[in-house]
């Protein structure tokens, strides 16, 4: 039950003697928030109050002034970007033009509301040209990666500068190029990789593109990632797929509406949802304004504005671009047997696969038998089904849930150390590149050369790869 824990219309932030605008929040980490605004009092200003789990405020009257000189208001967008700084306080970054163009300067506050690096802010990038639509992540490490829309080159490009805890630049002086090649680059938006890195997206002449950075400002993908490439899109949104990865979310004027789309971009830098991005939403009328969050299982939920008659939709997309609850993990052994079972019931039943290209009928052969009943049997199952993705039709319109087959090998040790003996497996066969292996105790050594999917070992476990031997494990 949602009970009102402050006043009925809330706790009053900011009473100054003019507008206020476009909020930014943050936890404080015990229980309370930091709020960031622009502020008009004295023209364009950012700043923050801090309120605790009782609604009760805890800097100066109508909040502590961030930064007051010639800050640039973001335009019918976001408030001041804020991050948390993992110990109570924050960390904000903005655009002024304090030096005539337009500049990138940062800012720590601490939960004491006491200013952390010099008045008005330390600068991130004063280069000649202008540097705007500033964007910003943590870095895990206490500090901080911005990234700009940045002209210096008389270009619009994307460059980007890691701070540590004290303001200072880790990177290249005035940051490292995401994106030189020269055109319109626009609307910056970033997620942390997990690894004291990010990924970067932002559109390109309204199409959509990517470009991963690590921890020391080194690019890991060879060129900027085409998320999709279409005209038309607008508005992006990005979060994690928990794998290193990102999904990213849009609104794009494809069939005569705005619709929204996804795609997902896996540590490697591979898209995986097809060139053009998977469907979220593309009911006749025009949807808008995606937003998007992990949903724990690599893929996302991302939700949105219906046009008339107006309300919020919203969708869960799977790891695999398909949309509705996450498909049912089915775990069996190579070369092996698995049935499923229809959880809809009905008169008429008919299975399909979906191979990574969409769903299409399957009929009995040497691998199937049961496709036009409620119990679908798989029969002496080739490895490289790994992922493939079944359902049935139920009374030719009626879906049943979804089902992912994976492959899984489990540590036996029934004859000695050696990884590769048969025996020494559930399964009765070697690991391929195509399963996910499990070794939950004892000693294990691998002679030869080997690929697998996954690898879970268990704190006690022993693993030994020989000299000159390589094990190569394919997904984390």
């Amino acid at each position: 039950m949602g009970t009102l824990q402050w006043t009925t219309a809330g706790v009053l932030v900011c009473t100054g003697s003019n507008s206020s605008f476009d909020p930014s929040i943050v936890s404080d980490n015990a229980g309370g928030a930091i709020i960031s605004w622009f502020d008009h009092r004295n023209g364009v200003d950012i700043y923050a109050q801090r309120i605790d789990a009782s609604g009760n405020l805890q800097w100066t009257a109508n909040g502590l002034a961030i930064c007051n000189i010639n800050v640039i208001e973001t335009s019918n967008g976001p408030g001041p970007v804020m991050i948390g700084d993992g110990v109570g306080g924050a960390i904000l970054s903005w655009s002024d033009t304090r030096n005539g163009n337009a500049d990138i300067y940062c800012q720590r506050i601490n939960s004491s509301g006491m200013i952390q690096w010099a008045s008005q802010g330390k600068p991130v990038c004063i280069l000649t040209g202008n540097q705007t639509e500033v964007n910003m992540v943590a870095d895990d490490a206490g500090g901080a990666i911005i990234a700009w829309k940045d002209d210096r080159n008389g270009n619009a490009d994307i460059y980007a500068q890691r701070i540590n805890p004290n303001g200072t630049q880790q990177w290249s002086p005035d940051g490292s190029a995401i994106c030189i090649w020269g055109g319109g680059d626009a609307n910056v938006i970033m997620i942390n990789d997990g690894a004291n890195g990010a990924i970067i997206a932002w559109l390109r002449n309204n199409g959509l593109y990517a470009q991963k950075i690590n921890s020391s400002g080194e690019l890991q993908w060879t060129d900027p990632v085409a998320m999709c490439a279409n005209t038309g899109i607008t508005v992006p949104a990005i979060t994690s797929d928990g794998a290193g990865g990102a999904i990213t979310a849009w609104m794009e004027l494809r069939n005569s509406d705005y619709n929204i789309y996804a795609q997902r971009v896996l540590a490697s830098g591979t898209v995986t949802w097809g060139t053009s991005g998977a469907d979220a939403c593309v009911t006749p009328g025009s949807q808008g304004y995606p937003v998007v969050v992990e949903n724990s299982l690599n893929g996302a939920f991302v939700s949105w504005n219906n046009g008339p008659p107006g309300g919020v939709n919203a969708q869960n997309i799977n790891d695999d671009g398909t949309t509705g609850p996450p498909a049912t993990a089915l775990i069996g052994c190579p070369t092996g047997n698995i049935s499923i079972n229809s959880n809809v019931n009905g008169t008429t039943y008919k299975w399909q696969v979906n191979a990574g290209t969409g769903f299409s009928n399957i009929a009995d052969n040497s691998n199937y038998s049961g496709t036009n009943s409620a119990n679908l049997h798989l029969n002496n199952i080739p490895s490289s089904w790994y992922g493939y993705i079944y359902r049935c039709v139920v009374n030719g319109g009626t879906y049943s849930g979804s089902f992912k087959l994976r492959f899984s090998d489990t540590w036996i040790g029934s004859t000695g150390q050696n990884w590769e003996n048969p025996t020494n497996w559930n399964c009765g066969m070697t690991p391929d590149a195509n399963t996910d292996v499990v070794i939950s105790s004892g000693t294990v050594v691998v002679n030869s050369n080997t690929t697998v999917r996954t690898l879970t070992l268990a704190p006690n476990v022993n693993l030994t790869v020989a000299p000159g031997v390589t094990l190569t494990v394919t997904h984390q």
